[in-house]
C-alpha cells in the first residue's frame, strides 16, 4: 500500500488586529484551495498595547469552529499560539526565491510538487498565473468563503437583537465608519519621541501615512452623507472613538443615527466582529481606506464611498494640527517634517483614490 500524496500546506500568521487578519485569511484560503491545499492559521493574541482588547482573543469567540470542523472541511485550520512560529523546513513565499512569482503569479506546479510546507509572514496578495486584473472574481470568491464559516451563536444572537431593536434589515440602511482612536493614539504617543537631533523622517512619514489613509475629517463625509439622508436612509454609526457621533448628531439630527456603541457583547473581539458584520450588511458604506470599512464592502457587496482625501487638504491639515500637534508635545522640526509628509501623502493618495473611482 502506497502513501497518498500530502496536500499542499500554507501557513500564515498575523499579530495585528481582527479585520486585517480576516482579510489575510480569506485571501490565502482562496489561493491554496485552488490546488486542493490546506491553510493553517497561526492566531496569537494582539500586542499588549491594545490592553483589554486582548481578552479572550480567540477565533472560537467569533466563529463556531465545532460546527465548521464537524461539517468536514479541513482546508482551513486555526492554531492558537502566543508567538508566531513557522516550520524550519518551510518555504517562505516572501523570500527572494519567489520574488518573480509574487509579481507575476505562482505556478500551481510549485505547490503540487512540494512536500515541504509553505508559509507567509507578510500581507502580499498571493495569486496564481493568469489571475492578475480579476479583482471582481476574487471579491466574489472571498465573500463566498467567508459565508461558509458559521458564526459563534452569541454573535448571531447579537445580530438578531440589533435588527429587532432598530427595525433595520440587511440592505436597508447606510453604515458610517469613522476611524480615529488607534491612528490618533499612535501619533500622539510616537511623534513626541522624535526630535533633539534624532529625527527619523522615514518613521515619521510612515506614522503620518496611517493618518492620511485611514482617517478623514467630518467635512469629507458631508456631501455623501447628506445625499443618503435626503433619500430617507438611517445611518448606523460606528467608530473606535464612539463619542464622535455627537458631532454628526449635532450637525444632522440625532434621530438619523443608530449608535452601534449602544450594542454590547461580553468579549471585545466579539464586539468588533459584530460591528464589522453590521457594516458588511449595509446597502452603502461610508468609510476610508481602512480594512474595517473597505473589506466589509467587498464581502457584503454594498456600495462604498471612500472619504480618504475626499476634500481639500486644508481640512485634513487643520485636523492634524488640532488633534495631534496641539495635543502632544511635538518639537517644531518634527512638526515641520510631519506636515510635509501629510502634504506628500495627500497628493499621492488623492490621485490613487480618484483613479479607483
Amino acid at each position: 500500500m502506497t502513501d497518498s500524496p500530502r496536500r499542499p500546506r500554507l501557513i500564515i500568521g498575523r499579530s495585528d488586529r481582527l479585520i486585517a487578519r480576516l482579510k489575510s485569511i480569506m485571501l490565502a484560503w482562496r489561493f491554496i484551495r485552488q490546488v486542493d491545499g490546506q491553510l493553517i492559521v497561526n492566531w496569537p493574541s494582539v500586542p499588549e498595547r491594545y490592553g483589554a482588547e486582548r481578552e479572550n482573543y480567540s477565533p472560537s469567540e467569533i466563529f463556531d469552529l465545532v460546527e465548521f470542523y464537524g461539517n468536514g472541511d479541513q482546508s482551513l485550520l486555526f492554531v492558537e499560539q502566543r508567538l508566531i512560529s513557522f516550520p524550519e523546513d518551510g518555504r517562505d513565499l516572501s523570500s527572494e526565491e519567489f520574488a518573480a512569482s509574487l509579481k507575476d503569479g505562482f505556478s500551481r506546479e510549485v505547490f503540487l510538487n512540494s512536500t515541504a510546507p509553505f508559509y507567509q509572514r507578510g500581507t502580499a496578495n498571493l495569486l496564481f498565473e493568469g489571475e492578475r486584473g480579476k479583482r471582481g472574481i476574487f471579491t466574489s470568491d472571498l465573500a463566498e468563503l467567508f459565508d461558509t464559516i458559521p458564526h459563534n451563536p452569541r454573535i448571531l444572537t447579537a445580530l438578531a437583537n440589533f435588527h429587532n431593536r432598530t427595525g433595520l434589515e440587511p440592505g436597508s440602511y447606510v453604515a458610517l465608519h469613522y476611524r480615529r482612536g488607534d491612528c490618533y493614539d499612535m501619533l500622539r504617543r510616537d511623534l513626541p519621541q522624535h526630535g533633539g537631533g534624532s529625527i527619523d523622517e522615514k518613521r515619521i512619514r510612515f506614522l503620518v501615512s496611517h493618518f492620511v489613509v485611514r482617517t478623514a475629517p467630518e467635512d469629507y463625509f458631508r456631501e455623501e452623507l447628506e445625499r443618503h439622508l435626503e433619500a430617507g436612509k438611517r445611518i448606523v454609526f460606528t467608530s473606535d472613538s464612539p463619542e464622535t457621533i455627537e458631532t454628526f448628531q449635532t450637525n444632522y439630527g440625532p434621530r438619523n443615527f443608530v449608535d452601534l456603541s449602544s450594542f454590547t457583547l461580553p468579549v471585545p473581539i466579539q464586539k468588533a466582529f459584530f460591528d464589522f458584520l453590521v457594516i458588511k450588511n449595509a446597502a452603502a458604506i461610508l468609510g476610508t481606506s481602512s480594512n474595517f470599512s473597505k473589506f466589509a464592502s467587498d464581502l457584503g457587496g454594498g456600495t462604498f464611498f471612500n472619504a480618504t482625501c475626499g476634500g481639500e487638504i486644508e481640512a485634513l491639515r487643520a485636523e492634524f494640527e488640532r488633534e495631534i500637534l496641539e495635543r502632544a508635545t511635538v518639537e517644531t522640526d518634527v512638526a515641520r517634517v510631519a506636515l510635509a509628509a501629510l502634504t506628500d501623502h495627500y497628493t499621492v493618495i488623492r490621485k490613487r483614490v480618484q483613479r479607483a473611482g
